[in-house]
């Protein structure tokens, strides 16, 4: 069969078939269906109609305005994915983690309790360890920049109430916030850490976000 080629179209990897298509393909021959079958994909792959009876171009012509529309959308869709993966590499982008560490600052400033932030010589190694009963609290040392007292218990309970966040990832995030923070030392880090999570998974979660980025941007040539 001879094709007429059209401008190529970005390719999806499936496109939609409709009950509704069935009332125009219901009156054509199992060959003319086959045919029509084949006019779909070739236009959906590479934007070629084919020649064929006038019955088959008349039950296309029905199908390829939703065909059309669908891939327009699709277009669109591409486009602004592509520009919010473009916004979250950009340089600014990193100007999120300060945001995230704000509310969860704030959010432990606003508790209706009496643990407030509190100012600790910079000669100290560390906040101060203190214990409730055995258990030691959650204290940032300052040599190491890292969490201490983070026990596994405490990571397997948050792993379970935000599973969509990486906790190891986001416990150094929050530990290098702290680092550029210094004058914001908390009293209870079990409770900011608490909140410095639960953000995150309110945002979507971090784990594989990486990953997704990555194939996004490929995906777009990026």
């Amino acid at each position: 069969m001879d094709c007429k080629t059209k401008n190529p179209k970005k390719i999806k990897e499936s496109f939609l078939l409709y009950n509704s298509y069935w009332e125009p393909i219901e009156g054509l021959s199992m060959k003319e269906r086959g045919e029509l079958l084949t006019m779909m994909y070739k236009y959906q792959i590479n934007n070629t109609i084919i020649e064929t009876t006038d019955c088959v171009k008349m039950a296309f012509s029905f199908i390829k305005s939703n065909f059309d529309r669908d891939n327009d959308k699709y277009i669109d869709r591409c486009e602004k994915n592509s520009l919010n993966a473009q916004k979250r590499w950009h340089p600014t982008a990193s100007k999120r983690i300060q945001t995230h560490a704000n509310n969860a600052d704030n959010d432990n400033d606003n508790d209706n309790d009496n643990d407030n932030d509190t100012t600790i010589s910079p000669e100290s190694s560390s906040d101060s360890p203190q214990t409730i009963g055995n258990k030691s609290k959650i204290s940032f040392n300052w040599e190491s920049k890292l969490f201490e007292n983070v026990t596994k218990s405490q990571k397997e309970r948050w792993e379970a109430a935000y599973p969509a966040v990486d906790i190891k990832n986001e416990l150094l995030k929050a530990a290098l916030w702290q680092e550029s923070n210094p004058h914001k030392r908390k009293t209870n880090y079990e409770r900011f850490l608490n909140n410095w999570i639960m953000k995150c998974q309110e945002r979507g979660g971090s784990k594989n976000i990486e990953q997704e980025q990555n194939k996004e941007l490929k995906n777009y040539g990026i």
